[in-house]
């Protein structure tokens, strides 16, 4: 038996299909997955990111038209969220750059507690 075409996958995933969307992402996971680690790098950060990409995807199904592939649309959402993680972690990090902690901020952390 042929395998469906996304577009079949994706007409049943809208009708409640679950497990229409389960092979959707199946196929393309390894897709998406290679497009995050790119971005990001770190295996603990994608697989965090690779949720939200799968939670946006099903979210946004509804929205998908069909006028370029859904492997295109997927690479997009996985894409889109890596680049915000990505910016995100550079503004917390010029943030700390520019404010390092105060010396008493780092004593504070180095003393031992009192109530030991």
């Amino acid at each position: 038996m042929p395998q469906p075409q996304d577009s079949e996958l994706v007409a049943r995933a809208l009708r409640q299909d679950e497990r229409a969307f389960r092979d959707l992402i199946e196929r393309h996971h390894a897709m998406a997955y290679a497009a995050v680690r790119a971005v990001l790098g770190d295996r603990d950060e994608v697989q965090d990111v690779m949720q939200m990409v799968y939670l946006k995807t099903y979210q946004g199904l509804a929205s998908f038209r069909g006028d370029a592939r859904f492997s295109t649309w997927l690479y997009q959402i996985a894409r889109r969220e890596a680049l915000d993680v990505s910016s995100k972690r550079r503004i917390e990090t010029a943030d700390i750059e520019k404010n390092p902690p105060s010396k008493g901020h780092v004593r504070a952390l180095n003393t031992p507690r009192a109530n030991k």
